[in-house]
């Protein structure tokens, strides 16, 4: 066994923000992508209840392009949760009328910072 210390020190005022972290000789960290099956879980259901309620939207098909937009981009290979956010942004202009959507997409938001 040998006295190699491979771990991690943090001291002063320095601070770690990190989703996955791995120490030691040939460490690896993984992601198993929870978070992004928690957001589209969520996406699927706002895309459900725009149509739904498409009556009631001034504009149904800009509201689900935008939120097409941000299933495609959490289905990258590498999805950035800055798009994503921003795609249920501009969605979220597009559905304030219906609350219940507007709820919805907002809590699809939220759960893209499983993601970060």
């Amino acid at each position: 066994m040998s006295n190699i210390n491979y771990g991690m020190q943090v001291g002063g005022n320095a601070r770690i923000e990190a989703g996955n972290l791995a120490a030691g000789l040939g460490a690896q960290a993984t992601q198993h992508g929870a978070g992004g099956d928690q957001v589209a879980a969520r996406i699927d259901e706002v895309l459900r209840l725009i149509e739904a309620n498409r009556s009631a939207l001034d504009e149904p098909d800009l509201a689900r392009a935008e939120v097409e937009m941000a299933r495609t981009e959490l289905a990258a290979r590498q999805p950035r949760p800055d798009r994503v956010l921003a795609a249920l942004k501009r969605a979220g202009e597009h559905v304030g009328a219906v609350s219940a959507i507007a709820v919805a997409v907002q809590s699809a938001a939220a759960a893209v910072g499983t993601l970060l």
